[in-house]
């Protein structure tokens, strides 16, 4: 048999009976595949309810979900698809790569119901944690490309699908992502999403520190504005204008994943870009504004650089962007964290609801506000069943109480006793935990991040990089901030702030440079030891403690990039001894 034969995908589809197993394969050819390895997926009769599975016996799968009662059914409600369809995809290529196959398909179909849930009622109705899977191996991605095509190729030609997807499929691509942005929405994220679209109120701000979903529910919002545009489109009902403020280094990635869906997002109401464009562009008001990383919205001030941003203040007569922005947009949605503002032209801490509406002329009646308080980006395993989200919380308390930025204590360091978080003694182990976890996991992002203590590498715009920032462990700084998180050279270069600022890394290890030192008793900047001239132009020599601010920020921010690991340096001796000496009290008092 030729290898093309072996590899062609082939398809049984059935009918679903209460009564019957299956009513349309011939039972030798049923039994025939009851030791094939095999991805089946269940579509309702209306065809909006899916379920996808994998399985080496689909007799035994079929008749265990058939034998499923609402009550018990952890995913599967086996009523939802009376009078359905079961459709049996097999081949060689799929049986070698079950898991990637059945992953791929859960992340596609999910963000569809994201997109179309509420304009078409689909609904996924697998468990949330397929959609969490790890990402796919890079020596996987071609065959799952191509089985998952021919899949939906497949499910198209039999009418199984009825919400519109690209001809060309080019959402394809976004399961190649490296995490999926459409992950489930926890309840209380549901309804501010819910808030957003359907409430009368103009202002909303979302409070989150680093890893609590911010992000990933801006993405469900924009998403479902989205797929009811284009259904608004096919009937040629006006479509709703939604613009997303987007920090450069990340609006590319974003961007690149809705267009995935549809190539011209404009066309569909959907425009995602960085503020000045969005400011100065000729789209006029926006029906909603939803802003991203909203403390790093510029102001006035001596540290604003480039020029061109100040200009757009003055010539619109504004203090801040955030002012600009409100005059463009009859909605506005702010995902907001205090302690990532990290220069001095960063938005000025908003305070209370009452401060920030009066300040901007709002009805504070119309405000609504919410914080999102539970950590979903780092993974500290207590046991390999879960991961501990207490454990995650009480982390990022400890980071910001050894950092001085809170005086909030964790309530146990249990965290320490597992293997997420150390500290290491010199700057050669730190790389050593970057290098084991790329050689064991060559598939994950290990990077190795640090605060702008150090100059650039010297002679890094010739062909020669010569003396390296980092040269203790032959590393330079990140070439290009813009797109380094996302697809940068992270065996050579360190990253920065503001490379990695919105991105989340799998494991990272963190270099606290002489940026920050312990002296009499208190955490403090050494500002001849912090090397970003932006980040300290306007701030008086007198002023050292609003310095610290910023860079102790800057630190939070990095040592919150690491979801399965974390690892950290700390370069200024009385420091790291403190570090040492208050984590053992901290300990001792838990």
């Amino acid at each position: 048999m030729k290898s093309e034969e072996k590899d062609k995908l082939l398809y049984l589809k059935s009918k679903i009976d209460k009564n019957n197993l299956m009513l349309d394969i011939p039972s030798d050819e049923l039994y025939a595949l009851s030791d094939v390895s095999a991805i089946y997926i269940y579509c309702s009769e209306d065809l909006k309810k899916y379920y996808i599975g994998q399985t080496n016996s689909i007799i035994r799968r079929h008749l265990e979900h058939s034998k499923e009662k609402e009550e018990e059914s952890e995913d599967l409600i086996y009523s939802d698809f009376k009078d359905g369809t079961l459709i049996i995809f097999y081949s060689e290529n799929t049986s070698s790569n079950l898991n990637y196959v059945e992953n791929s398909l859960i992340k596609l179909f999910k963000s569809w119901e994201v997109m179309f849930k509420s304009s078409y009622g689909l609904e996924l109705l697998n468990k949330p944690s397929g959609n969490r899977s790890d990402l796919l191996q890079i020596r996987r991605e071609t065959v799952d490309v191509k089985v998952v095509k021919e899949i939906l190729d497949i499910l198209n030609k039999e009418r199984l699908i009825l919400f519109p997807i690209d001809e060309k499929l080019g959402a394809l691509k976004s399961i190649l992502f490296r995490h999926s942005p459409f992950y489930e929405l926890t309840e209380g994220q549901q309804r501010i999403l819910n808030e957003f679209i359907i409430s009368d109120n103009d202002f909303f701000v979302i409070r989150g520190g680093a890893g609590t979903g911010k992000t990933v529910l801006l993405n469900h919002i924009v998403a479902q504005f989205l797929g009811d545009n284009i259904k608004n489109r096919e009937k040629s009902i006006p479509v709703k204008k939604i613009a997303v403020c987007l920090k450069v280094n990340i609006k590319n990635q974003i961007k690149g994943i809705f267009q995935c869906y549809r190539k011209n997002l404009e066309y569909y109401g959907i425009y995602i870009n960085t503020f000045n464009n969005l400011i100065s562009g000729s789209d006029g008001n926006y029906d909603y504004l939803l802003v991203d990383e909203a403390h790093r919205l510029i102001r006035k001030g001596k540290g604003l650089f480039p020029v061109q941003y100040r200009k757009i203040l003055e010539e619109g007569n504004k203090d801040t962007a955030l002012e600009l922005l409100l005059d463009k947009s009859n909605k506005t949605l702010l995902f907001y964290d205090e302690y990532q503002r990290i220069r001095p032209s960063d938005m000025e801490n908003i305070g209370k609801k009452a401060d920030y509406a009066a300040k901007l002329g709002l009805d504070p009646q119309k405000v609504y506000e919410k914080k999102l308080n539970s950590q979903y980006r780092i993974k500290i395993k207590a046991d390999y069943k879960k991961f501990n989200i207490s454990y995650a919380n009480n982390y990022v308390k400890y980071i910001k109480y050894m950092l001085g930025l809170s005086k909030d204590k964790p309530s146990n360091l249990e965290f320490l006793d597992y293997d997420y978080f150390g500290l290491c003694n010199s700057i050669d182990e730190l790389k050593d935990y970057i290098d084991d976890k790329r050689k064991k996991l060559p598939f994950k992002k290990a990077s190795i991040l640090a605060g702008q203590s150090r100059l650039h590498d010297k002679g890094r715009k010739g062909k020669q990089k010569g003396e390296l920032a980092w040269k203790e462990i032959n590393m330079g700084w990140n070439s290009n901030h813009r797109r380094w998180a996302s697809e940068g050279n992270y065996i050579d270069e360190v990253g920065t702030i503001h490379s990695v600022q919105g991105y989340e890394f799998d494991f990272v290890a963190v270099i606290i440079g002489k940026d920050l030192e312990y002296k009499d008793n208190r955490i403090i900047a050494n500002r001849s030891k912090y090397f970003d001239q932006k980040g300290k132009a306007g701030i008086k020599r007198s002023e050292n403690e609003v310095l610290g601010e910023f860079i102790k920020n800057i630190y939070y921010t990095l040592l919150t990039r690491g979801v399965y690991g974390t690892r950290v340096y700390i370069e200024d001796d009385a420091l790291r001894e403190y570090w040492r000496m208050k984590t053992r009290e901290l300990k001792q008092d838990s």
